[in-house]
């Protein structure tokens, strides 16, 4: 019989996500969660923008996942935590486990399953408040481009660190809309957004403006993607009244202007927004989104692209970059 603790061993989980397991460890699990025919699955794994030859071999172990103790016990306790922050006023990303260290074949589609089979329950909600379908599926199909990245930079499909990021897409607190991607939890505390937004105990109440991975920030898409977002939350969330974005990121580091032509969609980008004090490092996160975690430095990488090139010139010469913020009005 499945327990906390033989997940954590069968896992191989650091202990340092031993809160987390507790957590999951106290959820009362819905007793109707199953897994349905392949074909139904299959399908949903398409919609979810799974590519196919792993779409096929996530289908394939479905039935496994469901006979395997401690598999069942990890989806099943996912699943049932998500359904309980669905719309939640005041959200808090569950911490689920990285699995990276399991040497198990289950392992990398655990969170896949929890995800593909919270569909149901996330589909409820679109339904009952009457949001366009295709808006919730271009908003979950994120798992699959997040599946991609991970295959990309890691070597293997499936998922075992971005799932804490998904859980948002899955309890209706982020949505793509267009190009861009909105979500509920955009507090930001500054002074400057005192007059603008309601205010509460923990800060200023905004919306995040998240880019994903996928295209380009042409003027056009972006200005498509903020008028939407300004009539969803309108619509949608009128009572948590919201009138002000925020956008957290290293792509709004002023030092790119200085490297990339002035009418660039970056700088346009940027433009849009009114800049706040301060700053943090951001050659994480440049690494990580623009090199695949590389470092260009260290591990050979070519700049290839105008943008990879400013980065390299910029860290050559002894810069840094950094995470800045801005917030626009919707």
């Amino acid at each position: 019989m499945a327990d906390a603790a033989s997940v954590e061993a069968r896992y191989c989980i650091d202990p340092a996500f031993r809160a987390s397991v507790e957590e999951l460890d106290a959820v009362a699990v819905a007793d109707d969660l199953v897994v349905t025919d392949t074909p139904t699955e299959r399908a949903r794994l398409d919609a979810l923008g799974v590519a196919p030859d792993v779409a096929d071999h996530v289908a394939d172990l479905l039935p496994a996942i469901a006979r395997d103790d401690d598999a069942w016990w990890l989806v099943t306790r996912c699943v049932s935590q998500l359904a309980t922050r669905v719309d939640a006023a005041a959200f808090v990303r569950p911490r689920w486990p990285s699995l990276e260290r399991a040497d198990d074949p289950l392992a990398p589609y655990l969170y896949v399953a929890a995800f593909l089979l919270a569909v149901p329950r996330i589909e409820s909600w679109y339904r009952d408040r009457g949001v366009d379908d295709r808006v919730m599926w271009h908003t979950l199909r994120d798992l699959g481009v997040r599946m991609r990245i991970r295959a990309r930079t890691r070597g293997r499909p499936g998922l075992d660190t971005e799932q804490r990021w998904l859980t948002q897409h899955f309890t209706a607190q982020l949505f793509q809309l267009g190009r861009l991607q909105f979500n509920r939890d955009g507090w930001y505390y500054a002074p400057e957004l005192a007059p603008l937004v309601p205010l509460t105990a923990t800060g200023a109440r905004a919306v995040g403006v998240h880019i994903p991975e996928g295209g380009g920030l042409d003027p056009d898409s972006c200005d498509a993607s903020f008028a939407a977002a300004a009539h969803f939350f309108r619509d949608y969330f009128a009572r948590d009244g919201f009138g002000v974005a925020v956008c957290t990121s290293w792509l709004l580091d002023e030092q790119l202007a200085d490297y990339l032509p002035v009418e660039s969609n970056i700088v346009r980008f940027q433009r849009r927004f009114h800049m706040l004090p301060g700053s943090t490092g951001g050659n994480e996160d440049v690494f990580r989104f623009v090199f695949d975690e590389r470092d260009p430095r260290e591990d050979g990488v070519v700049a290839r692209t105008s943008l990879q090139q400013a980065v390299v010139q910029h860290l050559d010469a002894g810069g840094e970059w950094r995470v800045r913020t801005g917030w626009v009005r919707l």
